[in-house]
């Protein structure tokens, strides 16, 4: 098998950090393959492999990244006096 591209691994890592930030959700397998114009089944390689070796959480489902742990992810609204 050969080695992962560890630039590949940092841009997957980055995307899902960012999407998170703008959707406050993790992507899909798919949306992140298509994003960085690379396989579903490439993706999920590297998804396993990087929590194989710790870089982020990923359980088969959920990808969780060092970033959105440090998330608050609960979220609500609140009017602004004066709005």
């Amino acid at each position: 098998m050969r080695s992962k591209d560890p630039e590949l691994a940092r841009k997957i890592n980055d995307f899902i950090d960012h999407y998170y930030r703008d959707h406050h959700c993790v992507p899909t397998q798919q949306e992140v393959a298509t994003a960085l114009n690379v396989s579903q089944p490439t993706i999920l390689r590297y998804l396993r492999s990087m929590d194989e070796n710790k870089v982020l959480s990923y359980d088969g489902k959920v990808t969780e990244t060092p970033e959105i742990r440090k998330c608050f992810t609960d979220y609500f609204s609140a009017p602004v006096v004066g709005s």
